[in-house]
C-alpha cells in the first residue's frame, strides 16, 4: 500500500520522444545572431556520440558508443571507441585514439595531458607514452562493484577542480547495492540512496563522497571561482531537471529507495525537506554535459533538443541561473557532449535519434562566434559574495550559531565545519534551536550513517515539526523498524497535512515487506483523524485524500457526514473523493450536493461533473437546480455531449500526429478556466485523465507526475502532448510487450524490476499491475508509440482542452 499516492489523475500529458525520419529536418535555429552553427561531421564518420573533450593541441576527442543498449543484430564494433578529430582536418577520417571499453560515458583531460575516462562501472586513465597520438597505457583509478547494469546510471560526469582532485558523479544505480573502490583500496558502499558526487586524487587515492541526493548528476563543471555545478536529471518525469550548485557534504533531497516519482513525502527536489538544498535553476529535459564559456554556464538538453546557457547571479551564499536558449532543434536534434574549442567556438555531439539503443546515426557540430566583439550579455561569472566567502570559511570551523542562519547554504557550510572538526562528541540534544538540532543531526548522519537512540528519541519528541521530520528520514532510510511504535504515536498528536504525509509514509516504509505489516493500523488512524472535528479542516482533508489514495472504500454513512461537514474544505474534498469512486451507487450522494443551492458553486459543479456516468437518469430531476447557473449548465452540457467539437471536427479522420501547426497555435491562444479544467481532469465521459496521471497529490502514477509541469512546459507543448501523444515519447513511457514461454503476451509500462522478487511488473492503462516471473519471460519488445491513447482529438472540445491546460499550467 502506498498511501502518499493518489487515486486519480491525468492521462492527457506524456512527455514524449519522436520517431526518426530518414530525411534530416532543417538545421537547428540559432537565437543568438552573434553565433553561426556548422555541422562538422555526421554518420558514417561518427555514430552515436556521447562525451566530448578538447586536448591542448586542439584535437576533438569524442566517445563513439557501440554498447549503449546494444541490439542483438547490431553490426558495429564490439567496443566503444574514442575518436580523435583534427580541428583543421576534413572530419571524415578520425583516428581511433582508444577502443576497448563498454558503456563509456565521460571524458576529462588532466593538465598533464592524460585522458580520464568513465564507463558505467569504472574510471581509468589513458596516456600516450610514445607521442604517436594514440593511447597506449591504461591505468585503473576507480571501479564500481555492483549487479546494476543500466548503461547510463553508473559513473560519469568527470571533472578536475585542479591538478590534484578528480570529481565524478554516480547515478541512482536503480537502488542496487554497490561498492565503489579506489585504486588505493579506499571505498564507499551503499544502496538505494540515489545519486552522488564523489572525489579522489588523480592516482585513485583518498576516495570520498562529496555530496548526495541526486537522481543522476550527468555533467559537472567548475567555474573560475571554484564553484562546482552539476546538471541533474529528474526522477522519471518529475520536472524540472536541475542545475545545482554542489557544496561539500550537502544533501539535494532525492533518494531512490522511495520510488521513481520524486514526489514521495520523504523526498525533496528543491529543498522542500529540512536538511536539503534547493536548485540554482531548472533546466531542459535530460541535460547531459555542462561547460563554462563566455562567463555563462552552457548545457546540452537531449530531451528538449537544444543548447541552453545560464546567466548566473549571486543569491546569498550561492547563485541562481537565468536560462537562455541559444540553439533549438527539432526531434532529430539530441545534443549530448559539449566542450570549448577556443575562446570563440564550442563543439558538441548530437545523438540524433530518440532511441536509447545504438542506431548508427550521429553528428558533431560547431557553434562559433561570428562577431569578434562579445555582446554585453556575455558577463563574467559572478565573484563570490560576502555571504559566499563566509560560507567557504565556515567549512573548516565550528560555529554553532551559523546553523541558525536563514540561508541554507550558510547552514550547510556550518554543517561541513562540524564534520571537518569531527562528530564523535556531538549530540543533537545540545542544539539550542530547531535549526541547530537539525544541523547537528545532519553532521552526525553524514559521518556515522545514523543517529543514536537517545538523539532519535529526543528528536521525535521535539516541539518542532521540522526536527521530527528529520528524525523520520533517518529512521526510514535505515529501516529502523524498532522505532515504529514511537512513530505511530505521532499520529495521536495534532499534525499539519505535510507532517501527516511524512509520518504515514514513514510507517508505510517501515512496514512494507515485513510479516507484521498491517495497513489497517494506518487506515484506522486516518479514519480517526477524518472523523475528529477537533482537527483542522486541512488535516482532515489530507487524511481523506490519503484514504482515497490507499483504495479504502469509505462507507455511505461517513461520506454523508463529510458532505454535511461545517468545513467547506472537507466538503470539497469529499466531493472530489467521489469523482474518483467507481462505485456508481455512491453517485446518489452527488445528486444531493447539486441540489444544495447554498453550497459553493465550484463544489456543485464538481458534483455535476461526477454524475456524467448516470446523467441521463438524473438530468430531469436536477434541471431546476442548474437552470439559473451558467457554470452548472456548462458542466451539464458536457455530460450529454456526443458530437465532435466543431473546431476539431475537420481533423477527426486524421492521424493525431499530423495535426497542423495552425490548429495547435489557435488552441494555444485560448484562455481556460482552472476549476473547469480540474473537472475535465476527473471526467469519465471524456478524457478519463485520472486513470494515468497524478497532480496535486491526487491520481495514478502510470504516466508523468504533472503537479510541476508548468515549470518547463508551454501551453503549446501541453496541447501537442494531449492531441498528438506519439510526437515525443520519453523512453521510460514507451510500452513494453513481454512474451512468456507459454505463449502469453503482457503489455504495459515497466513498473518494477526483478529485484529480490525475481519478477517484473508492468502497469497497464487500466492502472492494474501484473507481475511476470523473470524465468518465464521469453522475449521483450519496446514499442515506439506512447501508452497514452491518441483519440483525444475526438473527445475534447476546444474549451475543455483550454481548461485542462489552464489547470496544468496553474502555479500551485
Amino acid at each position: 500500500m502506498r498511501l502518499w499516492r493518489s487515486v486519480a489523475a491525468l492521462c492527457a500529458v506524456c512527455l514524449i520522444l519522436s520517431s526518426w525520419r530518414c530525411s534530416i529536418a532543417d538545421d537547428p535555429r540559432v537565437f543568438d545572431t552573434d553565433f553561426r552553427l556548422r555541422k562538422l561531421t555526421e554518420a558514417p564518420a561518427l555514430v552515436t556520440p556521447i562525451a566530448v573533450a578538447v586536448d591542448a593541441n586542439g584535437r576533438i576527442l569524442v566517445i563513439e558508443s557501440h554498447t549503449h543498449h546494444r541490439p542483438e543484430d547490431y553490426d558495429g564494433p564490439e567496443f566503444d571507441r574514442i575518436l580523435a578529430f583534427d580541428r583543421n582536418g576534413d572530419f571524415q577520417s578520425p583516428r581511433v585514439f582508444y577502443q576497448g571499453s563498454k558503456q563509456t560515458m565521460s571524458l576529462a583531460l588532466h593538465p598533464d595531458g592524460s585522458l580520464y575516462v568513465a564507463t558505467r562501472r569504472s574510471i581509468f586513465r589513458l596516456q600516450d607514452s610514445n607521442q604517436d597520438g594514440l593511447a597506449d597505457q591504461r591505468t585503473e583509478i576507480v571501479s564500481l562493484e555492483t549487479t546494476g547494469d543500466y548503461p547510463h546510471n553508473g559513473l560519469g560526469g568527470l571533472v578536475f577542480r585542479d591538478p590534484g582532485t578528480l570529481y565524478f558523479g554516480m547515478g541512482e544505480n536503480l537502488g542496487v547495492e554497490y561498492k565503489l573502490v579506489a585504486r588505493d583500496g579506499t571505498f564507499v558502499s551503499d544502496q538505494a540512496e540515489g545519486g552522488n558526487v564523489f572525489r579522489c586524487r588523480p592516482d585513485g587515492s583518498q576516495l570520498e563522497r562529496f555530496a548526495t541526493g541526486f537522481w543522476n548528476p550527468f555533467g559537472n563543471v567548475f567555474d573560475a571561482y571554484g564553484r562546482l555545478y552539476s546538471v541533474d536529471n529528474d526522477p522519471d518525469a518529475s520536472p524540472p531537471c536541475r542545475l545545482l550548485h554542489v557544496v561539500r557534504t550537502a544533501d539535494y533531497g532525492y533518494q531512490f529507495r522511495y520510488g521513481r516519482s520524486g514526489r514521495h513525502p520523504l523526498q525533496a527536489w528543491n529543498g522542500e525537506l529540512p536538511g536539503t538544498l534547493p536548485m540554482a535553476a531548472g533546466t531542459g529535459e535530460a541535460p547531459v554535459q555542462a561547460i563554462i564559456h563566455e562567463g555563462m554556464l552552457w548545457v546540452t538538453s537531449w530531451g528538449d533538443h537544444r543548447i541552453e546557457r545560464y546567466r548566473l547571479s549571486p543569491s546569498g551564499a550561492s547563485v541562481v541561473g537565468q536560462r537562455e536558449v541559444v540553439v533549438q532543434g527539432e526531434k532529430d536534434f539530441r545534443p549530448v557532449g559539449i566542450a570549448v574549442l577556443d575562446d570563440d567556438e564550442i563543439v558538441f555531439s548530437d545523438w540524433v535519434d530518440r532511441s536509447y539503443p545504438v542506431h548508427g546515426k550521429g553528428r558533431l557540430w560547431s557553434l562559433k562566434r561570428t562577431n569578434p566583439i562579445r555582446s554585453e550579455s556575455a558577463e563574467n561569472i559572478p565573484s563570490p559574495s560576502a555571504d559566499e566567502i563566509r560560507a567557504r570559511e565556515l567549512t573548516t570551523k565550528v560555529v554553532p550559531d551559523a546553523l541558525d542562519d536563514t540561508d541554507p547554504f550558510i547552514r550547510q557550510a556550518a554543517i561541513a565545519g562540524l564534520i571537518h572538526d569531527g562528530t564523535q562528541e556531538l549530540s543533537v540534544r545540545t542544539g539550542k534551536t530547531p535549526r541547530q538540532r537539525i544541523g547537528i543531526a545532519q553532521a552526525i548522519r553524514w559521518s556515522a550513517g545514523t543517529l543514536s537512540d537517545d538523539d532519535l528519541e529526543a528528536m521525535l519528541a521535539d516541539e518542532s515539526e521540522e526536527v521530527v521530520a528529520y528524525a523520520l528520514r533517518v529512521i526510514a532510510e535505515r529501516k529502523q523498524t524498532n522505532w515504529k511504535p514511537q512513530v505511530l504515536k505521532l499520529l495521536d498528536q495534532p499534525l499539519s497535512a505535510t507532517m501527516l504525509a511524512r509520518t504515514l509514509a514513514t510507517v508505510e516504509w517501515l512496514e512494507r515487506g515485513t510479516d507484521s505489516a498491517n495497513p489497517q493500523v494506518i487506515t484506522d488512524r486516518l479514519l480517526a483523524i477524518l472523523q475528529d472535528a477537533g482537527q483542522t479542516p486541512e488535516l482532515r482533508s489530507a487524511a481523506l485524500r490519503m484514504l482515497s489514495a490507499s483504495g479504502y472504500a469509505i462507507d455511505v454513512d461517513l461520506l454523508t457526514q463529510l458532505l454535511d461537514d461545517d468545513a467547506e474544505t472537507v466538503r470539497r474534498t469529499a466531493v472530489r473523493y467521489l469523482l474518483g469512486d467507481e462505485r456508481l451507487d455512491r453517485l446518489a450522494l452527488l445528486e444531493q450536493v447539486v441540489g444544495r443551492d447554498a453550497e459553493a458553486m465550484d463544489i456543485r459543479a464538481d458534483a455535476v461533473a461526477g454524475l456524467a456516468p448516470v446523467w441521463s437518469e438524473v438530468e430531469s430531476k436536477l434541471s431546476p437546480h442548474i437552470a439559473k447557473h451558467q457554470v452548472l449548465q456548462a458542466e451539464a452540457l458536457r455530460n450529454v455531449r456526443t458530437n465532435v467539437p466543431p473546431i476539431l471536427k475537420e481533423n477527426a479522420n486524421r492521424d493525431s500526429n499530423e495535426l497542423d501547426t495552425a490548429l495547435m497555435n489557435e488552441l494555444a491562444q485560448q484562455q481556460g478556466n482552472v476549476d473547469a479544467g480540474r473537472r475535465v481532469f476527473f471526467r469519465r465521459n471524456a478524457g478519463q485523465c485520472f486513470v494515468c496521471h497524478q497532480a496535486d497529490g491526487v491520481g495514478a502514477m502510470i504516466g508523468p507526475e504533472l503537479t510541476s509541469i508548468h515549470w518547463r512546459a508551454t501551453k503549446a507543448f501541453l496541447i501537442q502532448s494531449i492531441l498528438a501523444p506519439n510526437t515525443e515519447v520519453a523512453p521510460m513511457y514507451q510500452t513494453v510487450i513481454l512474451a512468456t514461454r507459454d505463449g502469453k503476451q503482457f503489455s504495459g509500462l515497466p513498473w518494477e524490476g526483478p529485484g529480490e522478487t525475481e519478477s517484473e511488473s508492468l502497469v497497464g492503462t487500466d492502472g492494474k499491475v501484473v507481475k511476470i516471473p523473470v524465468a518465464e519471460i521469453e522475449s521483450r519488445h519496446y514499442q515506439t508509440s506512447s501508452i497514452m491513447p491518441t483519440g483525444f482529438v475526438n473527445m475534447l472540445s476546444a474549451a475543455e482542452l483550454a481548461d485542462v491546460v489552464a489547470f496544468l499550467m496553474e502555479r500551485r
